[in-house]
């Protein structure tokens, strides 16, 4: 039952599409008993004529419609049949189909939640999950909730198949049919007991090992060099083996496990059956002639009963593999995002840090800190590593969220309501560049409106659209996954034209140009000076040559900020 909860809580938005699907489901597994119940008296008349008009409904309609031949009435009621199980088969396509539209599209949907959560998620919480975790949720997870989903329906369906076949068979031999439903529900029960509990432990495994297995992929792609470079690559080799040798044996013990079901329930319907029949011929001083119609009945009642009773288990067992799927993506959706606004705000004067405070994972990193930043300075944070110079820059871009103190932007205090507004204001570039495989242009624009005449200007700022131009093919030059089809200074002036794309007012650079050799970091630096003329610009750095033209440097440590001399005081 509390599955059921939870599918319903993720599927709520859609009720009336489930509602309806529900309908149709009821639909079909009337259809299948009827299916199963109209060929009973089809092969009593076929075997024979005088059948017919023992039985009230079938004289009926001989009569009614006027039929002149046994033969005549056999063949209409096998075509009428023959076309019903055409509908059937038609109807049953339908609902598979609205199924299948209903749980992909519903994929789809939590998929783009779970994204959408991601994006608006403290940047704190984001730091605290691994991009494998943030991809497994997305790719697998949502996938696994799907599945459940459709197994709920079809355990519906199913269910309903099974209680209208065996309140028919109740009502022909109570007794008998009293003892198959418990001999059943029995082996269900232990089905449950043992081979379901095993199949949620299995869905456990999966999901901690195919973690493991995002992990590894991950971790090597984002190392290639260092993978190309390792002495032992069978080292990292392994780690993915272990992930993935864990997940497959997972996959393996639940697709074995799901059959066994099916293997104990023909064992048990065929042995009933088998009994039924020396029953009979025990009672019947050894004929079981008189006794065909009951045997008949039950070969058919098993015949779909015990298809609908595996189904049912092993959709139930599918719910229990992806039960963890459920629990993840429910939290990844719940996961609490940041409140905030599109409040403009108004950058004329000065930025004020006052007296703040900040840890992470209850270590405090800065200790009532406070400085100024007048519009147009130039300002450089230096520090040891770790020092917490990047966490500082986080803080002035509002990343974080202080636990106490002041700031402010032209003496307005920074909120929920305004800190969009502020983040805007704002260019940034990183120590590691990240580009993704797409053209020049899209890797500038991303997540922004695509401006051609904006991006080319951008990058005859940062000094390579003409070298692109002539060597390459301009804004769509390709430049591979994590712009590996670029050198270091080219992928630098591109995350450069990136963070000047939008015409930021503050440029803030962490450690930007520490990867680059000192000859190339003067070069790219000069420029960045020059496109920051009329822009604050803020500098994290460790090599002092980086900041000789800032105005002020402050120097990070013991967990203060504090001012030192430059060249220009």
């Amino acid at each position: 039952m509390e599955g059921i909860g939870k599918i319903y809580n993720l599927f709520s938005n859609n009720v009336k599409s489930i509602a309806k699907l529900l309908i149709v489901s009821l639909l079909v597994a009337l259809f299948e008993v009827i299916g199963v119940v109209a060929i009973m008296p089809f092969i009593s008349v076929a075997s024979d004529f005088g059948n017919i008009m023992e039985e009230e409904y079938l004289s009926f309609f001989y009569i009614y419609f006027g039929f002149s031949s046994d033969l005549y009435f056999v063949i209409a009621l096998g075509s009428i049949l023959i076309l019903f199980y055409l509908f059937k088969g038609f109807f049953n396509i339908y609902y598979y189909a609205n199924l299948a539209k209903i749980s992909r599209g519903q994929y789809s949907i939590i998929a783009t939640e779970i994204f959408k959560n991601f994006l608006n998620r403290k940047y704190i919480d984001f730091l605290d999950q691994s991009n494998a975790s943030l991809t497994k949720s997305i790719v697998t997870e949502a996938q696994g909730v799907t599945t459940t989903f459709v197994s709920f329906f079809l355990i519906m369906s199913e269910l309903l198949v099974l209680i209208l076949i065996i309140s028919i068979m109740l009502y022909q031999n109570f007794l008998a049919s009293l003892i198959v439903f418990l001999i059943l529900i029995a082996n269900v029960i232990l089905i449950k007991k043992t081979i379901s509990k095993k199949i949620n432990a299995q869905g456990v495994e999966r999901e901690k090992f195919q973690k493991e297995f995002f992990s590894s992929i991950n971790t090597s792609f984002g190392n290639f060099k260092i993978s190309k470079l390792s002495l032992n690559p069978k080292i990292i080799l392994k780690k993915f083996r272990t992930s993935n040798l864990g997940f497959t044996e997972a996959q393996i013990k639940f697709e074995t496990l799901v059959h066994i079901p099916r293997v104990i329930l023909e064992t048990l319907g065929f042995s009933v059956v088998i009994i039924l029949v020396l029953y009979l011929l025990i009672q019947n001083n050894n004929s079981i002639v008189d006794s065909m119609p009951i045997i008949t009945m039950f070969v058919l009642g098993l015949y779909r009963l015990l298809p609908a009773v595996n189904r049912i288990i092993t959709n139930y067992n599918n719910i229990e593999f992806y039960s963890k799927s459920l629990d993840i993506v429910l939290d990844e959706i719940n996961h609490p995002i940041e409140e905030k606004s599109e409040k403009n705000v108004v950058f004329s004067k000065k930025i004020v840090l006052e007296n703040i405070n900040f840890s992470y994972k209850d270590k405090l990193i800065l200790n009532n800190v406070s400085f100024t930043i007048n519009k147009g300075e130039k300002i450089a944070f230096i520090g040891a590593s770790g020092s917490g110079k990047s966490t500082l820059a986080d803080i002035i871009m509002g990343l974080h969220t202080l636990e106490s103190g002041n700031f402010l932007v032209d003496e307005n205090q920074l909120n929920n309501l305004n800190i969009n507004g502020w983040r805007s204001k704002i260019g940034y570039i990183p120590q590691n560049i990240y580009l993704f495989e797409g053209t020049v242009l899209e890797n500038i624009a991303f997540g922004r409106i695509v401006d051609e005449k904006k991006a080319r200007a951008a990058l005859k700022s940062a000094n390579i659209l003409e070298f692109l131009e002539l060597n390459h093919e301009g804004i769509n030059t390709q430049v591979g996954d994590f712009g590996v089809k670029l050198s270091g200074g080219q992928k630098q002036r591109v995350a450069i034209a990136r963070a000047i794309y939008g015409n930021p007012e503050v440029l803030i650079l962490d450690e930007a140009t520490s990867a680059l050799d000192e000859s190339i970091e003067r070069k790219v630096m000069s420029e960045i000076y020059q496109i920051a003329k009329n822009k604050t610009l803020i500098v994290v750095a460790h090599r002092l040559s980086t900041i000789k033209d800032c105005d002020k440097v402050y120097l990070v440590k013991d967990k203060k900020v504090r001012l030192i001399e430059t060249n220009n005081n």
